[in-house]
């Protein structure tokens, strides 16, 4: 029984370690080791611990009218701007 507890419990530290729920008017840059993948959409989402670090972005301060821009366009705002200025967090 003890066995199966220390096989269970890493798993499930792990799983909410990496679960982000994102806000309609944010993005989250995803980095793994250290370069640029992808932008993670509003929504329940998963970034891999120890792996990937997560830049949180609010569109309403750093990316204006960005209701009206399409997702592509959004994305490469939100890459540029995390690209160009690195820092952890942009809220």
């Amino acid at each position: 029984m003890t066995e199966i507890v220390f096989l269970i419990v890493p798993f499930l530290l792990l799983f909410f370690l990496s679960i982000r729920h994102i806000k309609r008017n944010y993005r989250i840059a995803v980095f793994r080791f250290g370069v640029f993948t992808h932008i993670l959409e509003p929504g329940w989402q998963y970034a891999i611990p120890f792996i990937e670090e997560t830049v949180v972005v609010n569109l309403d301060k750093y990316i204006t009218n960005w209701e009206s821009l399409s997702a592509n366009e959004l994305d490469d705002k939100v890459k540029k701007l995390v690209c160009d200025k690195p820092k952890k967090s942009y809220k």
